[in-house]
Formats: C-alpha cells, structure tokens, sequence
C-alpha cells in the first residue's frame, strides 16, 4: 500500500476493529475466546476490500496488511483488557 490513504485506513482500520470486536462479545451465545479469530477475519476482509475497491496492490500484500492489521488488533485488545484488569 502506497500513498496517504492508504496510510489513513491502515490507522483507522486498527480500532475499528477493536470496536467490532467488542460488539460481536456482546452477540447472545458468543464465546470471548474466540475473539482473536474475528479479529483476523475482519483484519482480512478490510484489506482484502481494499484491495477490491483500489487495485493498487496484489492479492498476497493485501493478505499480509489484513493479518497485519487483525494482529495489531488483537494486542490492542489484549494491552487494553490486562491494563483494565489490573486497575481493579
């Protein structure tokens, strides 16, 4: 990914996903541990989505950037929940 907005979705993409996350927690029946997964998953279909809308990159790098993105998600939501944890 090259250019400003690129840059811009990948910094914006980072907490929407935590956000996602954090509504998908709230679905009836939904087991938390699995939340890592839907991070990866939403990570991937975000990147994959640009790449469908931009066609500036490959398949292969938008496949790196949505792990990427899923990734730092999840150690966001990780840092996030150990610090709120420890605050208690």
């Amino acid at each position: 990914m090259s250019g400003i907005p690129d840059q811009l979705f990948g910094v914006a993409v980072v907490p929407f996903i935590v956000m996602l996350i954090e509504v998908v927690k709230n679905i009836p029946r939904f087991n938390h541990k699995f939340s890592p997964l839907v991070a990866l998953g939403f990570g991937l279909a975000f990147s994959l989505g640009w790449f469908l809308l931009s066609r500036e990159i490959d398949v292969i790098t938008a496949v790196i950037w949505g792990l990427i993105y899923g990734l730092t998600a999840i150690g966001g939501y990780s840092s996030t929940k150990n610090i709120r944890e420890a605050l208690r």
